[in-house]
């Protein structure tokens, strides 16, 4: 074997050495260096945003309402709301339908 290939290969071999022992030794994690989370993490660190966010808009909420005169919202109560604004808005849909479908029956009728 020529002497620049067998310089070459050790250097190569050298490195991948030095690569696996980094990999085998270091402490921690590669997720770790390179930032990056479990799901765990990550849906831990979304739902506690999630909590802040809703106390963040029910704050403001309050705030507005406060200033209207009106009773506070709880979390509940918000539930509450939402719940009732989309039934409401699933019996629209379904009376929309029901009309669209006696529209079309009255013209095939026709």
């Amino acid at each position: 074997m020529d002497l620049f290939a067998a310089i070459m290969f050790g250097l190569v071999a050298a490195i991948v050495v030095v690569l696996v022992a980094l990999g085998l030794w270091y402490p921690g994690s590669g997720a770790a260096q390179v930032g990056w989370r479990t799901p765990r993490e990550h849906s831990e660190r979304e739902s506690a945003r999630d909590a802040e966010d809703l106390e963040q808009m029910l704050e403001a909420a309050n705030a507005r309402r406060r200033a209207r005169g009106e009773q506070e919202l709880t979390v509940d109560g918000l539930v509450q709301e939402e719940t009732e604004a989309a039934l409401e808005a699933d019996r629209r849909a379904r009376a929309a339908q029901r009309a669209q479908a006696q529209a079309q029956a009255a013209q095939r009728r026709a």
